[in-house]
């Protein structure tokens, strides 16, 4: 075998296995950033962690991104106090992605606090000027939001952190950091409406140009991968389509946005959570607007007939979630059955591989949403985090579609601005939409949100117009929902 050089060394692992010091990240090369594991070398170790106990914490150099707020995060967060002029060191920061995350954590916040705290936790904002000229990939990911509140709500707030890996990644929070000086911010709270300290050159430069154009490549690879390695080896079972892989920043985020999409999509809707889930997993669940969870802890085959005997009495559930295997038991759900009751009684099956690895079970067959954390072993390195979900491929699908956005403000502002043809009706061949209840029922729209159906609702059926000209209407007039929800991007907040 030939001599691959140098360059290759720094991916070889350790000859041996290994412990480290106490605190030290489990990972390799010693000097790499962004560890996702810290070392925890004894029993008394791990158990002075899950009590925060101070001899462990001041060892920490890295931990879990869900668990710990690692130095860029806490540096990001450091920076906006005093980008805000807060000096009050009884008021905390913590950072997210968008300004959705921010909202719902602080809408939790704002339950667990008293009035006098409730009326500390603001939201704001940071984003590129338009003028910037930045780039729509640029600018994305320099946006963040921050939600500001008492410091002794610190527990709940990492609890939103931990449980829908909503917050900041470090490689994200640092490129936030060096982009900062470059952003405007905005809040209900007037004093913290700033102008960005720094100017941006109007041009891209070549490098910039290139990172962001390399990041876009690699989701797309990243992406045609998973959905190689989930196709089913079954004869007649599609391949995965790409356009059905969806990429999130962790494993836990990937299931926090399913169960809070389909739990929207009907009130009061039931879900099962069959078998021993993974316990950030119980907590979504539990924090998503179900109407009801159904636990079944034990996965065992007498659970399944309790379920089988509930749904024959004419009760229903919207989805069970389980794992492949489970985390910790390591035990397996009977998918053949699982898949039998779904096809009979209509509900959704949401499939945990994270802990077998979607490369080594062929589970698409019998689930109808795979998830998965791409911390595990996609990377192997342990300096990243990611998630993914992929539905599966069935029969294809219909040309009606309903759109149900969080303000009813933004639902109609969306109406207005869609250049599509709009009336009652579908299924034509031309592109048709419609704000439903505003039509078939008006006389009755304040009753029909108890029955899952959303006053502000859209439809929309798909027409045979070229599909370019179609999606750049619908793109066009969400980049319009975004301006004109630019102006009260804190709603839901302070």
């Amino acid at each position: 075998m030939g001599d691959l050089g140098a360059a290759s060394e720094p991916w070889m692992p350790p000859l041996a296995p290994r412990t480290l010091p106490l605190g030290k990240a489990n990972i390799y090369p010693s000097d790499e950033l962004h560890a996702v594991s810290v070392s925890l070398p004894t029993w008394s170790s791990v158990i002075g962690l899950s009590r925060k106990e101070y001899w462990v914490l001041e060892k920490l150099e890295w931990s879990y991104p869900r668990f710990y707020l690692n130095k860029p995060v806490r540096d990001v967060s450091d920076a906006v106090l005093r980008r805000l002029q807060i000096t009050d060191k009884t008021i905390s920061c913590m950072v997210f992605r968008s300004a959705y995350a921010a909202r719902c954590c602080a809408a939790g916040l704002h339950t667990a606090s008293s009035e006098n705290q409730s009326s500390i936790i603001k939201i704001v904002r940071f984003f590129m000027p338009l003028e910037s000229n930045w780039g729509d990939s640029a600018t994305h990911w320099a946006n963040f939001a921050a939600v500001l509140f008492p410091l002794d709500l610190k527990k709940q707030a990492m609890a939103f952190w931990r449980d829908t890996g909503s917050g900041l990644s470090t490689r994200h929070a640092s490129y936030c950091l060096e982009e900062l000086d470059y952003l405007d911010s905005d809040s209900s709270e007037p004093k913290f409406r700033t102008p960005a300290p720094q100017k941006r050159s109007r041009h891209l430069s070549q490098q910039s140009l290139m990172l962001t154009q390399s990041a876009d490549d690699s989701m797309d690879e990243v992406k045609s991968l998973l959905a190689k390695l989930a196709t089913s080896e079954q004869a007649g079972q599609p391949s995965v389509d790409v356009k059905d892989v969806f990429l999130y920043p962790n494993g836990m985020n990937a299931i926090y946005a399913l169960s809070e999409g389909l739990a929207s999509f009907a009130a009061d809707s039931k879900v099962a959570a069959y078998g021993w889930l993974y316990p950030e997993t119980v907590n979504v669940l539990r924090q998503s607007p179900w109407g009801k969870v159904l636990s079944y802890k034990n996965g065992t085959e007498e659970e399944l007939d309790q379920l089988e005997s509930m749904l024959k009495s004419g009760q229903q559930i919207l989805a069970l979630f389980c794992e492949l295997p489970s985390n910790i038991k390591l035990s397996s759900p009977n998918l053949h059955r699982i898949r039998a009751l779904a096809d009979k009684y209509g509900f959704i099956v949401a499939c945990d591989d994270t802990v077998a690895g979607y490369a080594n079970i062929d589970a698409i067959p019998y689930v109808d949403v795979m998830m998965s954390s791409l911390t595990k072993t996609f990377s192997g390195f342990s300096n990243v985090t990611g998630g993914r979900s992929f539905m599966r491929k069935d029969g294809g699908y219909g040309n009606v579609l309903s759109i149900i956005f969080r303000d009813p403000r933004s639902a109609e502002h969306f109406y207005n601005v869609l250049e599509v043809c709009k009336g009652s009706s579908f299924g034509t061949n031309f592109t048709l939409a419609i704000p439903y209840v505003q039509l078939a029922n008006y006389w009755d729209r304040e009753k029909v949100p108890k029955y899952g159906v959303p006053q502000h609702i859209i439809r929309l059926s798909v027409g045979l117009e070229n599909v370019e000209d179609i999606t750049n209407a619908v793109a066009t007039a969400l980049k319009e929902v975004e301006i004109f929800e630019s102006g009260d991007t804190c709603k839901g907040g302070a």
